[in-house]
């Protein structure tokens, strides 16, 4: 099946939004993918290209103010508007039988998501906040002043350049070029609170649909609720010589794990 792009209009608390979004048809499962704070759709194209998905549905849009979606000047969204601006899409294009997946704050709005409406087949979340361990700029940027927060961000995309790492490299760029600086403040503002407060992991626990946790073996220190879900016998996926970017860092290893929980929701539905 052919890729397309394209442009979605909704209308948002009296709002117009602009999304884009890349969709591939297929007749197996969707395969829905929610990007992390200043990134985009495009973190997820290589899943297009990998033979062993071509039967799937493969959608990913870009949330307001990331890629190429609107963020008008008077606009100022937080994580519960982006859970309710992926439920339009989702009945907009009449999108069913849907495998959800989030990166990073998209981990974060995936799973309220799944705990708000109860159609989603299964959840991977990539590294997704559920505690504040998971805060680091997000929490570094959420009181400052927004002369403060231009000169953080431009040191944070300053280090990530020289960074050794190719997902840390690949973030740089989407920030500079495709990242609106305040929706990704305005963002950051509900991640630490929901992190902090939301109880997320007990939550995370309790869901009663297939879930796999991924994570960077670089990060697996710094992740100290991994050993709750470990002993809950929660699916997890640790991606070797990876950081915070699993998908760009080792891609192979990564693709395989993902392809690998796939193959066990068929065998449950058989």
């Amino acid at each position: 099946m052919t890729l397309k792009i394209k442009k979605l209009k909704i209308n948002y608390k009296e709002q117009k939004l602009e999304i884009e979004y890349f969709l591939r048809l297929g007749f197996k499962e969707t395969l829905l993918y929610l990007h992390g704070g200043a990134c985009y759709k495009n973190d997820f194209l290589e899943a297009t290209k990998i033979p062993t998905f071509n039967d799937y549905t493969i959608i990913a849009f870009d949330f307001p103010g990331c890629g190429n979606s609107t963020y008008s000047k008077d606009q100022n969204l937080n994580i519960d508007d982006l859970v309710e601006i992926t439920h339009l899409i989702i009945k907009k294009l009449n999108l069913n039988n849907i495998v959800l997946i989030g990166h990073s704050m998209g981990g974060l709005v995936g799973l309220l998501y799944v705990l708000k409406y109860n159609h989603i087949k299964a959840f991977i979340d990539i590294e997704g906040n559920l505690t504040s361990e998971n805060c680091v700029f997000s929490r570094q940027v959420s009181n400052c002043s927004v002369h403060e927060y231009k000169n953080i961000l431009n040191q944070l995309t300053q280090n990530l350049k020289n960074s050794g790492n190719k997902g840390l490299k690949e973030w740089s760029k989407t920030i500079e070029k495709y990242s609106d600086p305040k929706a990704f403040l305005h963002y950051c503002y509900q991640i630490v609170d929901y992190s902090d407060n939301g109880k997320l992991v007990k939550k995370y626990i309790d869901l009663k649909i297939p879930t796999l946790y991924i994570y960077g073996s670089e990060n697996k220190k710094n992740l100290i609720f991994l050993k709750k879900l470990k002993k809950e016998n929660c699916k997890l996926a640790e991606i070797d010589n990876s950081n915070h970017f699993p998908f760009y860092d080792n891609p192979k290893i990564f693709y395989s794990v993902f392809n690998s929980f796939l193959k066990q929701l068929i065998v449950k539905d058989l």
